[in-house]
């Protein structure tokens, strides 16, 4: 349980403090983290029968109101938690949402309307569970895009 790199970390509501390295995602699972090498590893399979977050790259965290825990990788797009971090809820990418591309360079949760911004290396996407965003000028090239559990949409900064 020793990464090469820690690109990322977030406390979730529970106390726990979540890394996002360069072989995935590594949980500390004792508080007092100076002096205990413990650690978990989140090693269950994706749709494809994989285990992403144990060797993908993590370039963001971000927990959100409801608990859930959105991962951002470099090369496979975003994975959603329950907030029992016990299964995959989601697993969007280029094949299923508006995000320009996979690699995910950041995850910002806007709580009252209850937006995540994710910032990829070839623009911004926002999620929101209710549909739309507000702020921020569509792109004129993608539109929304429905999906089961909400909307995703491409924006452009002018």
């Amino acid at each position: 349980c020793k990464p090469g790199y820690i690109y990322c970390l977030c406390q979730t509501n529970d106390g726990r403090i979540w890394l996002g390295t360069d072989i995935g995602v590594i949980i500390l699972s004792s508080t007092d983290f100076f002096t205990s090498d413990a650690c978990l590893r989140l090693d269950f399979a994706d749709e494809f029968g994989e285990t992403p977050l144990l060797t993908q790259t993590v370039n963001a965290l971000c927990q959100t109101n409801t608990g859930d825990i959105w991962i951002g990788t470099k090369e496979r797009g975003v994975y959603v938690l329950n907030a029992e971090a016990s299964q995959i809820k989601a697993h969007y990418t280029i094949d299923n949402s508006a995000m320009p591309n996979m690699n995910v360079l950041s995850l910002a949760y806007e709580e009252q309307q209850g937006i995540m911004f994710i910032g990829t290396s070839e623009g911004l996407v926002s999620y929101s569970q209710n549909g739309g965003g507000e702020g921020l000028m569509a792109d004129e090239q993608s539109s929304a895009t429905e999906m089961d559990e909400g909307t995703m949409q491409r924006w452009k900064l002018s």
